[in-house]
């Protein structure tokens, strides 16, 4: 799935046919743009509610789906590595957000092992 997405992303740089093609395609990357910045505020909310949960003293396990994302988890063995600047590059490359969004987002599911 990522890396249909990714050709997706990349589809200005081949889109050098007639215009009426080109507007279509172009509104088809940035609606796909959205939807992985939508996915990354989706993460992000994911981790707050499991900090929530874990500060009510309700076990994240009972009330979380046990099949994690392919990309969450892959975030999370780096994490895991001890690198977490890798960690935000990676979902940055991921989710395409921005700095500031990926470190809040690593932050969480971070603080998530550790409780």
């Amino acid at each position: 799935m990522l890396s249909f997405i990714r050709g997706l992303l990349s589809i200005g740089h081949w889109t050098k046919s007639a215009q009426g093609q080109k507007g279509t395609l172009v509104m088809e990357h940035e609606d796909y743009r959205r939807l992985i910045q939508l996915e990354a505020r989706v993460h992000r909310m994911e981790a707050m509610m499991q900090a929530l949960l874990v500060r009510l003293g309700i076990d994240p396990a009972e009330v979380t789906p046990q099949e994690e994302p392919q990309e969450a988890r892959a975030i999370r063995a780096v994490l895991l590595s001890g690198d977490k600047i890798k960690a935000i590059k990676l979902y940055r490359e991921l989710y395409g957000v921005g700095l500031r969004e990926a470190k809040e987002a690593v932050d969480a599911m971070e603080g998530s092992l550790r409780g």
